[in-house]
């Protein structure tokens, strides 16, 4: 039987290492950026994999690819509204097939096929499927006016299950025939836009990253962070040029011509990789992909094949690893600590905490051992309290085993 002083001793120690190990969590260990599940986790993947297909690499942790999240025409001095990350615009196309995909092929064979729509999460995914080459594309359910009548009026789409559109192709019948430049840069009331003609194609990152910006690791925020792409046509010029807007604001012009494209051509994935720089060395990765079916079937050269918009692109950039971001990633408040002081005891700590698997089942352990030391040696005074110990155990082992289960553990 233990003495009471020793009991006390243990009590003391023990009540420190409850107190200090969340407390040392909260002050010196990152927290993971997002902790909360990913609303967009299923679109990441499918962009991911579609980078993967296209460059023949893996995405890494320090990879961020983005997707397509408006195709705008530029402000015509009337009609206008804004966007969140700084642009005016006059007109967003919601339905969106590029002409080269649907006209006639080089040869006068009836061509490929496919529309795409942007749905109410911001994103754009096929209502129509290529005639060849598809894939596994799934395309988007029409949602009629009448359930019982498929010929009734679509009034939207149900798109859980549809392809998002990944590799985007720019249309043929859209280019802008004024050379994108700073100089035709002009703003109002706190927003701005530049002189082209044709389609703007926007593109931004689908969740939070860290980004070094101008030297600066800085926290992106997707919905007003942008690049936009104009695929050009000036005199005898041809290429895209790129702005980029990093939470909305205007970090300059990159540009990429036409020659750069086809000299960089790599025939074993059939694309290229660029990088265009913006600010003060902010690089933006283009993936410049050729269709393989064309080239293929009509044996198309790499230029002719890029002249006549059988491509798309791909936009990713640099992301930071999240225990390089100091600012917000540390969050010292009473909250934060019992939080932590929950994961730990649940077994769930590296899902807050950049951290390794294994050390985090050793915290958890650092703290859960001492506790149940205490407990038993006070019930060995007081043998009834075992089943308090006892009681304890299994709600330990139930809320480690099965909070993940439908989120239902309340605490």
């Amino acid at each position: 039987m233990s003495s009471p002083e020793w009991t006390s001793k243990m009590v003391i120690v023990a009540l420190l290492i409850t107190f200090f190990t969340p407390l040392f969590f909260t002050l010196f260990v990152p927290t993971i950026a997002n902790e909360t599940e990913d609303p967009y986790a299923e679109q990441i993947s499918e962009l991911e994999e579609q980078y993967y297909l296209a460059t023949g690499n893996k995405p890494t942790a320090t990879t961020e690819v983005w997707g397509l999240k408006g195709i705008f025409t530029p402000f015509n001095g009337t009609k206008y509204s804004y966007s969140d990350d700084g642009w005016i615009y006059s007109e967003r196309i919601d339905e969106y097939s590029p002409f080269q995909y649907t006209a006639q092929s080089p040869t006068g064979d009836a061509q490929t096929y496919y529309k795409v729509k942007r749905m109410d999460n911001g994103l754009y995914y096929y209502i129509t499927k290529p005639s060849v080459d598809a894939g596994e594309i799934v395309v988007a359910k029409p949602i009629h006016k009448d359930e019982n009548d498929k010929n009734s009026e679509i009034i939207g789409y149900d798109y859980k299950d549809a392809t998002l559109y990944t590799a985007v192709s720019m249309d043929t019948q859209h280019p802008s025939t004024v050379f994108f430049t700073t100089t035709n840069k002009h703003e109002a009331n706190g927003h701005y836009y530049y002189d082209f003609n044709g389609y703007r194609y926007s593109f931004s990152p689908l969740r939070s990253f860290g980004m070094n910006v101008n030297g600066n690791v800085t926290m992106v925020e997707p919905n007003s962070t942008s690049l936009n792409l104009i695929w050009y046509q000036y005199a005898t010029n041809y290429g895209i040029a790129g702005q980029l807007a990093v939470n909305a604001q205007d970090q300059g012009v990159s540009y990429l011509s036409a020659g750069d494209i086809v000299r960089a051509y790599n025939p074993n994935v059939y694309s290229s990789t660029f990088d265009m720089v913006f600010g003060s060395g902010i690089p933006m990765h283009l993936t410049i992909r050729l269709d393989a079916y064309m080239m293929s079937q009509y044996a198309m050269s790499v230029e002719d094949c890029f002249n006549a918009g059988y491509w798309s692109v791909i936009v990713s950039s640099d992301a930071v690893a999240s225990s390089s971001i100091q600012d917000s990633s540390y969050d010292f408040s009473l909250d934060n600590i019992f939080d932590t002081l929950k994961n730990l005891f649940t077994f769930k700590i590296t899902e807050k905490y950049d951290i390794p698997g294994w050390e985090g089942i050793l915290a958890s352990l650092l703290i859960t051992m001492p506790l149940y030391a205490v407990l038993i040696a006070v019930c060995l005074s007081n043998y009834y309290l075992l089943i308090l110990v006892a009681l304890l155990g299994v709600i330990q082992m139930i809320a480690s085993g099965l909070q993940s289960v439908g989120n239902w553990w309340p605490f």
